[in-house]
C-alpha cells in the first residue's frame, strides 16, 4: 500500500484539517489556497486577506488538533458548514495524487446548501466539485445517522 503524501509525518488531510479548524474562526464564505513544497498560502475575504503557513507550522497545528480530537463537544454546525471538514476532504484527494503543488478553491455550505471545493494540480483536476459533493453527501449521512457528532 502506498503511503499518502503530505508533510512528514502527517498527510495533507491531517494538515489541511488543522488549517480548516483555524479558518472556521475567520467565518469567511470562500477561500483560495495555493499548496507548494514550501507551505500553504491562503487568500480570503478577511483581514488580513492573505496568510502564509510553512509546513513546520502546519505540522505543529496538526499535532495540536490531533491532541484535541475526541475531547471537544460535538460541533454545533453540520459538516458542510465547516472549513475543517471541507479542507480535510480536499486533503484526502491530494494525498492520492503524486503532485506537491495544488490550487484549492472552496466555498462553505450551510443547512440546505452544499459546500463546493475544487482541487487542481499542474497535471490536471484532483477533485472536482461533483466528486466533492458526492463525498459531502456520504459524510452528511454518517453525521446525521450517528446523532450529529461532527
Amino acid at each position: 500500500m502506498r503511503r499518502p503524501r503530505g508533510p512528514e509525518p502527517w498527510t495533507y488531510q491531517d494538515t489541511l484539517r488543522a488549517l480548516g479548524a483555524v479558518a472556521d474562526a475567520w467565518n469567511v464564505p470562500t477561500i483560495h489556497l495555493t499548496v507548494s513544497p514550501e507551505g500553504v498560502r491562503i487568500r480570503m475575504a478577511a483581514h488580513p486577506s492573505e496568510r502564509r503557513y510553512r509546513w513546520p507550522q502546519l505540522v505543529r497545528m496538526a499535532e495540536a488538533r490531533a491532541r484535541l480530537r475526541g475531547r471537544r463537544p460535538p460541533a454545533p454546525t453540520p459538516p458542510t458548514a465547516r472549513w475543517e471538514v471541507i479542507l480535510r476532504l480536499a486533503g484526502r484527494a491530494m494525498d492520492a495524487c503524486d503532485s506537491s503543488e495544488f490550487r484549492i478553491v472552496a466555498a462553505r455550505g450551510g443547512v440546505g446548501r452544499a459546500a463546493t471545493c475544487q482541487v487542481e494540480a499542474p497535471e490536471g483536476p484532483v477533485l472536482t466539485t461533483e466528486q466533492f459533493v458526492v463525498q459531502q453527501i456520504k459524510l452528511a449521512h454518517r453525521y446525521w445517522s450517528r446523532g450529529r457528532r461532527g
